[in-house]
């Protein structure tokens, strides 16, 4: 993968992010507080790879600390966007959890991963944003509130974040090693992680449509 083409995904990620924002804020009023949610964790999303974009193609800067600033507030807004879609329940568990993974991932970037790339505090993002998203998938087959579960935003929501952190999973897992053991060009890794992240991208727009068209039709 050329590093042309690297940036170029980045680019298209960055302006879906900014859409999916936009798009979740839109009628504001009228939207869940599910979807507003959805809404901020993508436009932190948007702001950190801009922050992340100057600072490394501009200012030739290591984007590590606005990056793990996003971690923390992305991690802590999905923990939120659960609890609200499970009902409000198990909130000291999604208190938990944002709070020990925010002090996992200042301790990390102060003094063990530092300024390299930060896959501990990423691996165990994953880890648990995919045990909140089975256990949505869980609590959707118990409760079944429409026999149409496509129909429902917070499917496709739910879809899009185990697609990607399970499929991310694999990458930040295997970073140092790919990085110091086989000494391999991290560019193509990153380049699938930006491919796969814009089709998780594509799948949220798909749940904020079907949200967009209840609200036009709520019968």
């Amino acid at each position: 993968m050329t590093t042309e083409l690297y940036i170029a995904l980045v680019y298209v990620q960055t302006a879906l992010s900014a859409v999916i924002a936009g798009l979740a804020f839109w009628k504001f009023t009228f939207r869940s507080t599910v979807v507003k949610l959805v809404g901020l964790a993508f436009l932190v999303g948007f702001i950190s790879n801009l922050l992340a974009m100057v600072m490394n193609l501009i200012f030739k800067l290591n984007p590590n600390l606005p990056q793990s600033i996003y971690k923390i507030v992305y991690f802590c807004i999905i923990g939120l966007i659960y609890y609200y879609a499970t009902g409000k329940r198990n909130k000291l568990v999604y208190n938990f959890f944002c709070v020990s993974f925010s002090v996992f991932a200042v301790i990390n970037l102060l003094f063990i991963q530092k300024m390299q790339i930060n896959s501990y505090t990423s691996i165990l993002s994953a880890i648990i944003i995919i045990i909140y998203s089975i256990h949505y998938f869980y609590r959707l087959m118990i409760d079944l509130p429409t026999l149409n579960l496509h129909q429902l935003p917070m499917f496709w929501f739910n879809t899009a974040f185990l697609l990607f952190h399970s499929g991310a999973l694999f990458l930040f897992v295997f970073t140092d090693y790919l990085v110091n053991v086989l000494n391999n060009n991290l560019l193509v890794y990153w380049g699938f992680h930006n491919i796969l992240n814009i089709v998780v991208h594509l799948v949220v727009l798909i749940g904020l449509w079907i949200d967009l068209r209840n609200i036009k039709s709520p019968s």
